[in-house]
């Protein structure tokens, strides 16, 4: 079973995050190098849908942040189940 340290936990949350704030970047570019602006974009987009599939995509999204969470308690209980320290089984007391 895997142990990771505070420290790689953090060193993987930070990769993790300049990922992110790359990708982030990258999606600004294209819209730039479109000759859009992300905010309007947006605003077309949601006039675009109709009731039905915005509440359609507000579900999808509640049920993947549940699923999220989910994983991230699964994954907190098989961490303290794999740092729990191993104790060896104690002997009965022999009573008088």
């Amino acid at each position: 079973m895997r142990k990771d340290t505070p420290e790689a936990i953090l060193l993987q949350a930070q990769e993790l995050i300049e990922r992110v704030q790359r990708d982030l970047a990258d999606g600004d570019a294209f819209f730039r190098a479109s000759g859009l602006d992300r905010q309007e974009f947006h605003d077309y987009l949601q006039h675009q849908l109709t009731p039905h599939e915005k509440e359609q995509a507000r579900k999808a999204l509640r049920q993947q942040m549940a699923d999220i969470e989910q994983e991230l308690r699964e994954e907190a209980t098989r961490r303290s189940f794999a740092e729990a320290p191993l104790r060896g089984v104690r002997r009965p007391r022999l009573m008088v």
